[in-house]
């Protein structure tokens, strides 16, 4: 089982957009939606954006930070099995620990500051 509180859907979709609010953002643009399963677009700027996918039934996020339609880092995580594809060398999976929520939004954050995104 994942770190993160979110188990449903709808609790993922909560998280996303209370992070959202947090950092002044607009509220992530539901992508697809199906029974347990949502992707979800967070913009950060005129030219990036978060695309988040969570899948309920397996517990699963896939995510990643597209800059001018290039993925430049990326987080992965399902029970047991987790990695993150380095910013600006994603072909690299790099395995990490599970991570909370707040965790995966807080290696976003940095990496769309350091970038100089906002």
């Amino acid at each position: 089982m994942p770190a993160w509180s979110a188990k449903t859907v709808n609790e993922f979709y909560d998280a996303v957009r209370k992070w959202c609010l947090n950092r002044g953002l607009e509220f992530p643009k539901v992508i697809e939606r199906g029974r347990r399963t949502i992707k979800l677009r967070v913009r950060v700027s005129r030219d990036a954006f978060i695309d988040l996918y969570f899948n309920e039934s397996l517990q699963k996020l896939t995510s990643a930070l597209i800059v001018k339609g290039e993925r430049v880092f990326g987080i992965n995580g399902e029970p047991g099995a987790w990695h993150r594809h380095l910013l600006r060398n994603t072909s690299v999976h790099e395995p990490i620990p599970s991570m909370s929520l707040d965790e995966v939004f807080g290696k976003y954050w940095a990496a769309v500051k350091e970038i100089g995104l906002v």
